[in-house]
C-alpha cells in the first residue's frame, strides 16, 4: 500500500541524489526534454504531488537513480492509491523501535519476526524489490554492489519512516547504520564499491541517519563462525557458496567495529548458540527482559490480585539467568509521541475527518497460556488477538475507507493492556481526544469509561454511533440508548463477529455521509 507518505519518501530520494550531483531545480528542469517547470521538481521532492510518468522515468534516468526505486509510482494503480490513507497516527506515545543484527545464521531474522508477532509491531526487513536483485549481486558484485546497497537503504528508510509516523512500534531486520557500516564497507573493501559511488552512498546513509528515527534497543545475536557455517548449509539455500569462512569473518570483524563505535542506542547481546528463541518459554523471557529495559524495572512475575494491587504485598521470584546482556545502556524515555515528555498537550485539531472508538475493556481482557502473545502480566490484564479486537480492528478499516483517521484508546493510550497508566492520566488522555475528534463509536456494553466518553461526546454535541452487542451484554443506561435522532444513531449485533457487518450496512453509511460528506 502506497500512502502520501511514500511520495514524502521519493521526494526525499530525489532531492538527495539531485544535491549529490550539485544541481538546483532549475537546472534539472533545464535538462529535461519534456516540458516541466521548477515547481513539478519543487512539489516532488517536497512530497505533495508526482510529476506525469513520462516525467518521473525521464527525472530517475537524469539523476542517475536505481530504476527499482522510482518505477512503481509509473503504475496507474499505484497513482490512484498514495492517497487512500491517513499517514498521520493519533497514538499518544513515540512508537518504540527494536533493531535485530547479526552475522548470516545468527537466527537474527528468525528473532527479529518473533518479536514482532509478540509485541505487535510491524516488521520491518530488506523489501521484495531489493532483495529480487540478491542473486545478481553474487554472480557480478562490481557491477550490483552500489545499485543492491542503495536500493536497501532507501527501501529500509523508507519502511521505517512510514510505520514510526503511523505511530507502529518496529522491530527492525538491520538497521540502517550496519547496512551502511558494516556491508557497503565490506564491498568498498573489496573494491565491488568504487571510491565515488561509496562516498555518493554515504553521503545518502548520512543524510537518512539524521532523518529517520533510529533504534531505541539493538540485540546483537552472538554466533561463532563455525557455528554460522553449520546453520548456513542446512538451510539449503543457494546463496550458501557465497558466504565462505573468509567472508563471514571480515563482516563479523566489521560488526565488531561497528558495535564498538555505535552510541545511539541501547546495545545487548544474545547468545546464539546457547538460547534457542524458537522456543516459546525462551521468546517469552526475552521479550520479559526487553521489557525491563525499557521500564528499568525487574519483572514481577505473578498477577496482582484486587487486594494485593499497592499494598506491596507480592514478593519477586527470585532472580533468573539473564538471556539478554546488556553491553551499553543509553536512557529510553518513554516520550508522548506529540510533544514534551510526561506532559499531555492538546492534541487539536485532528485532521478532518476523525473517530473515535471506545469499548469495554476490563471484560474482555484475560491472560492467556499461550507463551507468545502472554507477554505483559498487569493488573487489568491485556486484549489477545481474536473477535473482540478484530471487531474494533474492523470498525477502524470500514471507517478509513470512508476517510476518517481513527483513534483506537485501547490500542493508542496502552497498547493493549501492555501500559499501565493511573486513572488520572487515563482520565485526562481520553477525555482530551473525545474532546477533540469528529464522531464518536462506542460499544458501551458495561464499561464505565465508555459510558464516561459517550457522556463527553454528547456534551460536546458529536455525532454518535453506538452498537449494542447482546454477547457483551450490557449496562440498564446503554439499553436506553436506541433509534436514530439528529445526533445519535443505535444499532444491534447479536455477536461479536457480526459486528463488522452490521457496521457496513445503509443506515450506518447514510448516517455518516449525511453528517460528514
Amino acid at each position: 500500500m502506497y500512502t502520501r507518505s511514500a511520495i514524502a519518501q521519493l521526494g526525499l530520494l530525489f532531492k538527495a541524489f539531485r544535491e549529490s550531483k550539485g544541481l538546483t531545480q532549475s537546472e534539472v528542469v533545464k535538462g529535461l526534454k519534456s516540458e516541466a517547470n521548477r515547481s513539478v521538481i519543487a512539489h516532488l521532492e517536497q512530497g505533495l504531488r508526482l510529476p506525469q510518468p513520462h516525467v518521473l522515468r525521464e527525472l530517475g534516468f537524469l539523476l542517475g537513480i536505481p530504476e527499482q526505486l522510482w518505477i512503481a509510482f509509473e503504475s496507474t494503480e499505484i497513482r490512484s492509491s498514495v492517497n487512500m490513507e491517513p499517514e498521520k497516527s493519533l497514538s499518544i506515545f513515540r512508537p518504540r523501535i527494536i533493531a535485530v543484527s547479526g552475522i548470516m545464521g545468527s537466527g537474527k531474522t528468525t528473532l527479529a519476526k518473533q518479536l514482532a508477532r509478540a509485541f505487535g509491531y510491524l516488521y520491518v526487513s530488506e523489501s521484495s524489490r531489493s532483495t529480487q536483485y540478491l542473486n545478481d549481486l553474487f554472480e557480478d558484485p562490481k557491477r550490483w554492489a552500489f545499485e543492491v546497497q542503495t536500493a536497501f537503504l532507501f527501501n529500509k528508510a523508507n519502511e521505517i519512516k512510514l510505520g514510526y509516523r503511523k505511530g507502529y512500534g518496529l522491530v527492525i531486520d538491520r538497521t540502517l547504520s550496519e547496512d551502511s557500516d558494516v556491508f557497503a564497507k565490506y564491498f568498498y573493501r573489496k573494491g565491488d564499491i568504487e571510491k565515488r559511488s561509496y562516498e555518493l552512498y554515504t553521503s545518502f546513509s548520512n543524510y537518512f541517519l539524521q532523518e529517520i528515527p533510529l533504534p531505541d534497543l539493538v540485540i546483537f545475536c552472538e554466533l561463532s563462525i563455525d557455528k554460522a557455517i553449520e546453520r548456513i548449509r542446512k538451510r539449503g539455500r543457494n546463496d550458501e557458496m557465497f558466504h565462505s569462512r573468509e567472508h563471514l569473518l571480515e563482516i563479523s570483524e566489521l560488526y565488531n567495529d561497528w558495535i564498538e563505535k555505535h552510541k545511539e542506542s541501547t546495545i545487548c547481546h544474545i547468545d546464539s548458540g546457547i538460547w534457542d528463541w524458537r522456543e516459546s518459554k525462551i521468546l517469552h523471557q526475552i521479550t520479559r527482559e526487553i521489557e525491563e529495559i525499557y521500564t528499568d524495572k525487574e519483572y514481577v512475575s505473578q498477577q496482582l490480585s484486587l487486594f494485593d494491587y499497592g499494598k506491596n504485598k507480592i514478593k519477586p521470584k527470585k532472580s533468573r539467568n539473564k538471556i539478554i546482556n546488556v553491553k551499553f545502556k543509553k536512557k529510553v524515555e518513554r516520550d508522548y509521541f506529540f510533544g514534551i515528555s510526561n506532559k499531555i498537550i492538546d492534541l487539536n485539531p485532528f485532521p478532518y475527518p476523525s473517530a473515535y472508538i471506545a469499548a469495554p475493556f476490563t471484560g474482555v481482557a484475560g491472560d492467556s497460556n499461550d507463551d507468545i502473545n502472554d507477554l505483559f502480566e498487569r493488573p487489568h490484564g491485556t486484549i489477545k488477538r481474536g473477535r473482540f479486537k478484530d471487531a474494533l480492528l474492523d470498525i477502524e478499516k470500514n471507517l478509513m475507507t470512508q476517510g476518517f483517521v481513527t483513534v483506537i484508546p485501547h490500542r493508542d493510550v496502552n497498547e493493549w493492556g501492555r501500559i499501565i497508566l493511573n486513572p488520572k492520566q487515563v482520565t485526562s488522555i481520553c477525555t482530551e481526544q473525545v474532546s477533540h475528534v469528529d464522531l464518536f463509536v462506542g460499544l458501551l456494553g458495561n464499561s464505565h469509561g465508555a459510558h464516561y466518553e459517550f457522556g463527553i461526546a454528547r456534551g460536546k454535541g458529536k455525532p454518535c454511533i453506538i452498537i449494542h452487542c447482546n454477547e457483551l451484554g450490557e449496562s440498564f443506561i446503554a439499553e436506553g440508548v436506541t433509534g436514530e435522532n439528529a445526533s445519535v444513531l443505535s444499532i444491534s449485533a447479536n455477536k461479536i463477529s457480526n459486528i463488522r457487518k452490521r457496521f457496513m450496512e445503509e443506515d450506518v453509511v447514510e448516517f455518516i455521509k449525511r453528517r460528514f460528506l
